[in-house]
């Protein structure tokens, strides 16, 4: 209960009444403020527009725009219907796979009907993602021992936005960032 009229909980007579796992504006040092509940701004899509679906900017980095709400459900209950830990709250944030058909060209290595795979037949490609220092800053681990097809053509870093249109996609609406590499037919792998 979060943003409601003061007091976000009351009771009568001589029942007992205790809430777990949830949050509860003001709630802290309450006598019926019981296990796992928390008093945090849930981090709502759009409260003011009527849109209580909670929010994570970054997914799936779990960072400070990660709803507190996520996964701190009951873990006793059933898990939401991606198969994460249930959330509190009416509406689970779907933390489910995302998945998007795309298809590169990169230009310096087109032919006009395919890309070269040089830097992989010349061993130029590395074994570790390249995108770990600026401008790109990016934080993921992916690696392997060898080039694991030779119609590779170099690492690309996919940054998926959530956006309603390409003119609103800015940094600001990322929610995910990928190292992967393209074939010469320009498929992501």
């Amino acid at each position: 209960m979060y943003q409601s009229p003061e007091p976000s909980l009351s009771y009568s007579g001589l029942q007992t009444v205790t809430a777990t796992y949830c949050d509860i504006q003001n709630g802290s040092g309450q006598p019926w403020f019981g296990e796992a509940c928390i008093d945090e701004d849930p981090m709502f899509t759009d409260a003011e527009n009527g849109d209580f679906h909670l929010s994570w900017a970054n997914f799936p980095q779990q960072d400070e725009t990660m709803s507190p709400c996520i996964d701190s459900g009951d873990p006793s209950s059933a898990p939401d219907a991606d198969g994460s830990v249930a959330d509190m709250g009416a509406f689970y944030f779907d933390q489910g796979v995302r998945e998007v058909d795309v298809t590169v060209l990169l230009e310096g290595s087109f032919n006009g009907s395919m890309m070269g795979t040089t830097l992989n037949t010349q061993e130029f490609i590395p074994h570790n993602q390249p995108y770990n220092t600026p401008p790109w800053n990016y934080e993921g681990t992916e690696n392997v021992a060898e080039i694991p097809d030779t119609n590779i053509v170099d690492w690309v870093l996919i940054e998926y936005r959530d956006a309603p249109d390409a003119a609103s996609a800015t940094p600001s609406t990322a929610i995910g960032r990928q190292a992967a590499f393209v074939l010469n037919n320009g498929h992501i792998v």
